[in-house]
């Protein structure tokens, strides 16, 4: 089954709603809180891909043409990944919300538009570090592994 359309119609039918309760009510907070909203929507449905069985995963990943690229071993990444990504849109639902009601309009504005990707960057630099780490951590087994193990005879009978 496919769930996209779906989906689409339910952000289609908030969008519209939360528009209509705007306008009818003269009320600009149905409008702000239009943002949180959606994003409190997807947590669930993100939290069930993340604790789905692997061939649920996979299959979920190969309606997009990169079942090849979700390989079994890469799957705790990728749940991981996806737990940060709930977090994160529950942290920005909670600011976007706080900032609608409390907040100015300029400052809600700053949360709810560029400020879900301002909150991307420590992810982004810290999915980076943990990349480098464990590529240098790679290179290092590597390197001891090449120096623990005996050189063969012909090298050996080179070297004297």
């Amino acid at each position: 089954t496919q769930t996209t359309p779906v989906a689409i119609m339910l952000a289609l039918l908030l969008i519209g709603g939360f528009g209509a309760a705007s306008l009818i009510s003269r009320n600009e907070l149905f409008f702000k809180l239009k943002p949180a909203v959606l994003e409190l929507v997807t947590v669930p449905y993100l939290l069930a891909l993340a604790l789905a069985k692997p061939p649920t995963l996979q299959a979920y990943f190969g309606r997009y043409g990169m079942a090849a690229s979700v390989q079994p071993a890469n799957l705790p990444v990728l749940r991981r990944l996806i737990g940060l990504l709930v977090g994160l849109l529950l942290l920005h639902a909670g600011l976007t919300a706080l900032a609608a009601v409390l907040w100015s309009k300029r400052l809600w504005g700053l949360i709810a538009g560029p400020g879900f990707y301002l909150l991307l960057v420590p992810l982004f630099g810290w999915s980076l570090l943990q990349r480098f780490r464990l590529r240098r951590r790679a290179l290092r087994s590597d390197a001891d592994e090449a120096a623990a193990s005996p050189a063969p005879a012909r090298l050996r009978a080179r070297r004297r």
